[in-house]
């Protein structure tokens, strides 16, 4: 792996870490899902750097970034904008998962001709009440407070336990993540994963890629909105991997990137 550069960008008076794979190449943005950080995207960003400029930073309250504070309010978006402009991202792409995703979609919708092409790995939305699936995903096998209470290597061991179908490489990458999560996220009234998707969808005129996986895996978003969303979003195409859940990419690791990188080629190649 060629040497990384690694700093801060500041939102809202917050310090927020980012990795960068560098070069003069087009950016690529990645953005995580909720308890993890942007580290957890290493092994996509080395299959990726040699045509991108990889960026991958941590949410507030994540991996390196700054804590939460009693007063500290959470603007995802925000935090996305300041991630770009105080980069001086032009025209990237960008792939999010989960909360990270939604955090796509929120920035898109105002931003929209501002990035080049966006996918959204498991986005949370939802077709009427999303408690069933969302209760679903919640009912994990350990708690975060009391994972940190030990050490990695039984995190990762842990990962190993739950997580039968991620890439073996990838559960030090969970482990570690989970390690550094803010637990003052456990109690803020705040959910990555409801947005007005049937509002914003039409303003996310980029191309984009919709990736699902299989609801009794856990996976979040349904068939059925998947296809409403195809009538909605302008210029959407959809991928689906039956045999992953909500964690697509950690899941089907190689399908996932082979379906990325095709979709990049597309509409932004290198």
């Amino acid at each position: 792996m060629k040497e990384w550069k690694t700093g801060y960008v500041k939102s809202n008076g917050n310090d927020l870490f980012y990795a960068r794979t560098g070069g003069d190449k087009r950016p690529l943005l990645l953005a995580h899902g909720h308890s993890d950080d942007g580290a957890c995207w290493t092994e996509f960003a080395k299959l990726l750097e040699d045509d991108y400029d990889v960026i991958m930073y941590d949410a507030i309250g994540h991996g390196d970034s700054a804590r939460l504070k009693p007063e500290t309010k959470i603007d995802l978006g925000n935090d996305m904008k300041n991630v770009v402009e105080g980069l001086g991202l032009k025209m990237p792409a960008i792939w999010g998962h989960s909360m990270g995703a939604g955090t796509t979609v929120d920035y898109a919708n105002q931003h929209a001709k501002e990035i080049s092409c966006i996918i959204l790995e498991d986005v949370g939305w939802f077709d009427g009440d999303d408690t069933p699936r969302m209760s679903a995903l919640a009912l994990k096998p350990y708690k975060i407070p009391d994972l940190q209470k030990g050490t990695l290597e039984e995190a990762i061991e842990l990962s190993k336990k739950i997580h039968p179908r991620h890439k073996d490489s990838l559960h030090s990458y969970w482990a570690v993540s989970k390690m550094k999560y803010d637990v003052a996220w456990v109690d803020r009234k705040f959910s990555p994963t409801k947005y007005p998707w049937r509002e914003q969808g039409p303003n996310l005129t980029c191309p984009t890629l919709l990736l699902t996986a299989d609801n009794e895996k856990k996976a979040l978003m349904t068939p059925e909105v998947a296809v409403e969303a195809l009538s909605i979003l302008p210029n959407a195409q959809w991928a689906y991997f039956p045999n992953a859940g909500h964690t697509i990419r950690y899941e089907q690791f190689d399908l996932v990137i082979g379906v990325v990188k095709n979709f990049l080629r597309q509409h932004y190649p290198a």
